[in-house]
């Protein structure tokens, strides 16, 4: 114990090391709960908040709901409508084809019979 209090000394300070002071007890009175109890503490803090609702709000997919992806991308009602657009001309454009097809296989037909 002398050995150890030569080298690491006491609150005072110590010979062999120097600058070197044992750390001080932060609190005088280990009794925690009765200073959590004591009223100097209790007046200080604040009251008990309520239970809070912690339920988790699920977040929704803007691929799968259109007003949540409106709000996201303003664009998306438009490209929507042009795409419907080239549905459509797209289904005319196959009437198209295939009406020019006929109409060639009718001329095929009639120049394979001369």
């Amino acid at each position: 114990m002398n050995e150890i209090g030569r080298i690491f000394g006491s609150k005072l300070g110590c010979a062999e090391k120097k600058d070197y002071r044992l750390q001080r007890e932060v609190i005088t009175n280990p009794d925690v709960a009765s200073i959590m109890n004591s009223d100097a503490v209790q007046s200080v803090l604040r009251d008990k908040k309520e239970k809070l609702n912690t339920h988790y709000r699920q977040k929704w997919n803007p691929l799968k709901n259109k007003e949540l992806m409106e709000q996201l991308n303003p664009y998306v009602k438009e490209a929507a409508q042009q795409k419907k657009k080239i549905a459509k001309d797209s289904s005319k454009t196959k009437q198209y084809k295939e009406k020019s097809q006929q109409f060639l296989k009718s001329i095929a037909q009639k120049v394979s019979e001369k």
